[in-house]
């Protein structure tokens, strides 16, 4: 998970901040990871970063 998010470059140091975030990654990487499409990880993020229906469909499914 640290590669698809790049949590390397995350600059959060204050409070829970961190543990937050943390879980919100977990969250949107078991969303995504649950679509069906036979597209990679790296590729359904990708198209749902341009395309507001299928990030729509990622979240409310």
């Amino acid at each position: 998970m640290n590669i698809a998010f790049e949590e390397d470059k995350n600059r959060c140091r204050t409070g829970h901040a961190q543990v937050n975030l943390n879980s919100m990654r977990k969250i949107a990487l078991n969303k995504i990871k649950r679509s069906d499409e036979k597209l990679s990880l790296k590729k359904r993020k990708f198209k749902a970063s341009f395309n507001k229906n299928y990030l729509e469909e990622l979240v409310f499914a």
